[in-house]
C-alpha cells in the first residue's frame, strides 16, 4: 500500500482469500483453490474515503505446477520521478502482444506507452515526467491482455 493523503484506516478485501478481509496496512493471505482473484484496498482519512479495485490481480495456479512467467523482471527508474524522462525495463519470457499502460493509483488510464506485438528478450521504454502531476501512479505490464505485473512508484 503506497496510499498518500495520510490514511487513518484501511480495509483490504480479497476475494476467495483467507482472510478475506483485513484493516491491517499490511496482510498475508492464503487461497485454497487455483483461480484469478479481485483485490480491493478502502482507505480513510479525516476527508473521506477512497478504493482501488484491481480485477483478477492475483492468479493462484495449481499446487506442484510451475508457471512460465511471461516478464523475467520489471523495473522503473528513477522512483520517485521528476521532471524529466522515466526509464521501465523489462525482459519477455512469453512472446506476445504487449501493452504498458501508466495509471494513477486510483486505477485511472494516465497514457497507455506501448500496444505492439514483443518477441522474449530485454526492452526498455522511456516517456517523460513532465505528462505526471505529483502523485503515486502504477506501470502495468499486459501480456495478451492479461497482467504480468506491476510497479509502484511516485511523481515528485
Amino acid at each position: 500500500d503506497m496510499s498518500t493523503g495520510g490514511p487513518t484506516s484501511w480495509l483490504w478485501q480479497f476475494s476467495g482469500g483467507s482472510p478475506a478481509f483485513s484493516a491491517d496496512w499490511t496482510v498475508k493471505v492464503v487461497y485454497s483453490a487455483p483461480g484469478k482473484y479481485d483485490v480491493k484496498l478502502t482507505v480513510e482519512n479525516n476527508l473521506g474515503t477512497d478504493s482501488l479495485l484491481l480485477g483478477e490481480f492475483i492468479s493462484v495456479l495449481p499446487s506442484g505446477v510451475e508457471e512460465t512467467k511471461p516478464l523475467s523482471q520489471l523495473s522503473l527508474y528513477p522512483n520517485p520521478a521528476s521532471e524529466g524522462d522515466i526509464k521501465i525495463n523489462f525482459g519477455i519470457q512469453t512472446a506476445g502482444k504487449c501493452r504498458i499502460e501508466i495509471r494513477k493509483i486510483s486505477g485511472e488510464l494516465v497514457k497507455t506507452l506501448i500496444e505492439e506485438n514483443c518477441q522474449t528478450g530485454d526492452y526498455a521504454v522511456e516517456f517523460n515526467g513532465e505528462m505526471l502531476s505529483q502523485g503515486w501512479y502504477i506501470c502495468v505490464v499486459y501480456i495478451n491482455g492479461e497482467v504480468a505485473n506491476a510497479i509502484k512508484f511516485g511523481k515528485i
